[in-house]
């Protein structure tokens, strides 16, 4: 009895303890414990004890447990569900995270294809505007319009600046001939006044199909015209040597404007200056008249005074090309400079080549001989001619000097200069003489020795000289 009783007492003891061990409360951490929150659970996975069920004692026998020892009934313990970890905020976004949330973005974008676009038409490319070719200028369609509509007569006539012999004969010569200008000389204001005189150029302006040109020298010193005289200038105006020295370029540019605003209240539009002649010797021809100065500082003064002039509606004509130099006084007879061409290069054309470049309204050539053409005087040369157009690149009106003057008088005999000039390339022939001259040019024209297209080349470059002065508008 007692051998079936003892395994009984110890299944039961084993079952107590069992029983103790699974409803013994849970030992709390201290709140500031780092232990890992799960540690000290119960592993949600593991399944709950069996309890073991005691043997049955056997059949016919009581047995007897003492009442400390019988386990009572306890409720069914719940193990509560553990509350879900909680979901972390978002950290705050750092520069290094904006940089790869920028690198993030720029790689998706340059992952989706956009769809190429259509290729634009190539422009057609313009042709740029072709050199001006000097010896067939582009006219304005204002000149061009002007020189269609004329005669043959009045595109010679165009390219004549005769004598201003007082306003009523000179308006008369407006009227008949139609000239492209008139040269006015000391005389021709001596017995004005500065009123009476631009009354009488209003006269020929309106007697003129085509406004013409008023002319005069007024160089300054030796050479001056309507400042000669008190009542239009209280001292005539002095050279521009003296100018210079006396103030320089700032001195010329003075000079300049003052003489410009002068003639052009006289109605004078074309002054036949400034003179860039280089000499050196004080017994020269043309040492008073020249600048005085170096080739550069020469051309300095002729730019200055050009620009002046031109500026206030005066054109200018740089002159004597090639350069008087040392040579004689053309008025009187022939003049020779054998100095090589390179020698005129480097000093004499200089001055000529600054006022060209810079867009001078003309220039005067002179009757010397030189060995640009050995030959012949430059104002009958078309190998003078040639050399102004292509080598120094000149494509504006190219002026004679008086075809009166003994200098090409004595080489053209029959007083046939004007018709040579015009033959070698010249536009405007000044020619005091002109109704000796005049005639024979005319009847080559009517021989057909020169041609309408010849003229036209000519009076088109007088005309756009006009227009671009505002001297004449259609």
């Amino acid at each position: 009895m007692k051998s079936r009783i003892f395994p009984l007492l110890l299944a039961l003891a084993l079952c107590a303890a069992v029983v103790l061990v699974v409803t013994a409360p849970q030992k709390s951490e201290p709140a500031d414990s780092q232990q890992n929150p799960l540690d000290g659970r119960e592993d949600e996975t593991a399944p709950p004890p069996i309890p073991v069920e005691p043997e049955p004692a056997p059949s016919g026998e009581a047995v007897e447990i003492p009442e400390a020892e019988v386990p009572k009934s306890e409720p069914e313990q719940i193990t509560p569900e553990p509350e879900p970890d909680p979901i972390p905020e978002p950290e705050p976004e750092t520069p290094e995270t904006e940089a790869l949330l920028e690198d993030e973005t720029t790689v998706a974008d340059e992952a989706v294809e956009e769809p190429e676009p259509e290729p634009e038409p190539e422009p057609v490319p313009q042709a740029e505007p072709a050199p001006q070719d000097a010896d067939n200028p582009v006219f304005s369609s204002a000149v061009q319009a002007q020189l269609d509509s004329m005669t043959t007569y009045e595109l010679l006539t165009q390219m004549f600046i005769a004598t201003y012999d007082g306003s009523w004969t000179t308006a008369d010569y407006a009227a008949n001939y139609g000239f492209g200008g008139y040269i006015t000389f000391a005389e021709d204001y001596v017995n004005d006044t500065p009123e009476s005189f631009r009354a009488g150029v209003d006269r020929v302006a309106a007697a003129s199909k085509i406004p013409p040109f008023i002319a005069v020298d007024e160089e300054g010193g030796t050479v001056t015209r309507a400042s000669k005289y008190e009542g239009y200038r209280s001292v005539p105006f002095d050279s521009p040597r003296n100018v210079y020295l006396a103030g320089g370029i700032e001195g010329i540019r003075t000079d300049a404007a003052e003489k410009a605003d002068l003639l052009r209240s006289l109605g004078i539009n074309y002054n036949l200056g400034p003179v860039a002649d280089i000499s050196v010797n004080s017994w020269d021809f043309m040492y008073a008249r020249s600048p005085g100065q170096d080739a550069e500082t020469t051309a300095d003064i002729v730019a200055a005074i050009i620009e002046e002039s031109q500026a206030r509606g005066v054109a200018a004509s740089v002159k004597h090309f090639p350069g008087y130099g040392a040579v004689s006084d053309t008025h009187t007879g022939l003049a020779y400079d054998w100095r090589s061409v390179e020698e005129l290069e480097a000093r004499d054309l200089i001055p000529f080549q600054r006022a060209m470049d810079m867009g001078v309204s003309s220039v005067m050539v002179s009757h010397i001989i030189t060995n640009l053409d050995p030959a012949r005087p430059a104002t009958v040369s078309s190998a003078v001619v040639d050399y102004i157009r292509h080598t120094m690149g000149y494509g504006g009106v190219l002026i004679t000097d008086d075809m009166r003057m003994n200098g090409i008088l004595d080489f053209c005999p029959t007083g046939n200069g004007s018709l040579e000039a015009i033959l070698a390339g010249y536009d405007l022939i000044c020619c005091t003489n002109w109704p000796e001259q005049f005639p024979v040019v005319w009847s080559a024209v009517e021989a057909g020795t020169l041609t309408k297209d010849r003229l036209a080349l000519s009076a088109g470059r007088i005309l756009q000289m006009k227009y671009d002065l505002g001297i004449w508008a259609p």
